[in-house]
């Protein structure tokens, strides 16, 4: 029977934040249930660690997206326990789209910080497709 597509999810693959539980076997199962569905657009994958986000593209393959939390323009470790990397380093690395959630909230100004997002993610794009 034909299945009308409103929508998808993102399966989590792995997690940005340092002390978590999920590990190589975790996102192999993972990847292996949402590989093919219809229902799965796609993988939320580390944007702290552009050498998971490789793996996860490796992975994955390019019929499907991965999103990435983690990154800020201020690479480091958060208060609590997060860790970023560049959203440059991610999208380069094969990360579709960013998660961006306290380079934006705690900036002075929120719109000024997410128009710098989407440059960096934009002009990553684009050297990442050869444009």
């Amino acid at each position: 029977a034909d299945v009308e597509r409103i929508g998808g999810v993102l399966l989590l693959a792995q997690m940005s934040s340092s002390g978590n539980l999920l590990n190589a076997d975790y996102t192999d199962e993972v990847i292996t249930t949402g590989r093919g569905s219809p229902s799965v657009i796609g993988f939320i994958g580390n944007g702290s660690s552009s050498e998971e986000v490789v793996a996860l593209r490796a992975k994955v393959g390019e019929s499907q997206m991965i999103w990435t939390p983690g990154v800020n323009l201020a690479v480091g470790d958060g208060d609590m326990g997060q860790r970023y990397g560049h959203p440059k380093e991610a999208v380069l690395a094969g990360s579709d789209a960013i998660i961006v959630g306290s380079g934006i909230h705690g900036a002075d100004s929120r719109q000024e910080a997410a128009a710098e997002y989407a440059r960096e993610s934009f002009e990553a794009l684009c050297e990442r497709e050869g444009q």
